[in-house]
């Protein structure tokens, strides 16, 4: 038995009840935090459940086996209702993956597993707010698409606007409500510690971009792809904000964005032809339900 490697099980009879890893995670590359010096090692895996499994659910842990001992991860950002009780995560599948075929992702953030630590230093790790949400930060950047719509100097991948909004929409949803379980109690959906700003986070993640944006498009003799680029790039960071819920102080602070991308948002129609092709072609890269 390979030591040492991080696992799931699954309480679920059919998954080995706690007892077997049902999962195998693969360590696909590691990431470093804001501050460079916290690095969080990247793992993924991926199982094939039942119909009925998928629609019931299951409780499930990350564990590492160590010469023999088995350590269970702690959630250091989910408390128990009461002292003493154990809290597990929840697989809680949405319904329109319950199918034969389907494939579903999900993104479980940051887990801490900590070995032979004494109990109470465990217990101190719940005032460590500021340490586990700069690790829920490390975690959402290191999985949200890296498109070229969002990154700067070139940087990126190519696929179209909605395939990048789809992918970081599942990414926030997963990252900010959180399935979890103690035992007594129903399945519950929570969200992470109330200072995880995830509307901060996904704002001055985009900010370069909107610079570049807005710089891109001072001179006025720009060819339609460098235009059609910056102005779908733009739409789909509205649509990314719009989609957000911030407060009024945050609003006046990122004004001068706003006011960029408002400005990289203009359309210039062909008074001849009477139409605007760029409009035409942007369509092409947002899907129906993104347009309305």
């Amino acid at each position: 038995m390979e030591e040492e490697c991080l696992r799931i099980r699954a309480n679920a009879e059919d998954l080995g009840s706690l007892r077997l890893n049902c999962v195998d995670m693969e360590l696909i590359g590691s990431v470093k935090g804001k501050d460079k010096r916290t690095e969080l090692m990247s793992f993924s895996g991926q199982f094939t459940l039942s119909i009925d499994r998928a629609k019931q659910g299951t409780c499930y842990k990350y564990v590492v086996i160590e010469k023999g001992d088995v350590h269970c991860e702690y959630l250091a950002e989910f408390p128990p209702r009461n002292k003493g009780e154990i809290i597990n995560r929840f697989l809680s599948i949405p319904d329109k993956y319950l199918k034969p075929g389907a494939t579903w992702h999900k993104f479980d953030g940051v887990t801490y597993i900590y070995g032979e630590r004494r109990w109470l230093e465990r217990v101190c790790d719940y005032f460590r707010s500021e340490e586990t949400v700069e690790n829920r930060t490390t975690a959402l950047l290191a999985y949200l698409p890296k498109w070229k719509g969002f990154l700067v100097d070139g940087a990126g991948e190519e696929m179209t606007a909605t395939d990048a909004l789809l992918a970081l929409d599942k990414v926030v949803h997963s990252m900010t409500n959180v399935w979890v379980k103690q035992r007594g109690y129903r399945p519950e959906e929570k969200a992470p510690a109330s200072n995880f700003d995830i509307c901060k986070v996904l704002v001055e993640h985009l900010q370069p971009k909107i610079k570049e944006n807005a710089a891109v498009l001072a001179p006025s003799n720009l060819g339609f792809n460098t235009r059609f680029s910056v102005l779908v790039s733009s739409l789909a960071i509205v649509l990314v904000l719009k989609n957000l819920k911030y407060n009024t102080k945050m609003i006046k602070a990122k004004r001068k964005y706003v006011l960029s991308l408002l400005r990289c948002l203009s359309l210039e129609a062909d008074p001849t032809e009477q139409k605007c092709t760029t409009y035409e072609v942007v369509l092409d890269e947002f899907c129906e339900g993104l347009r309305k």
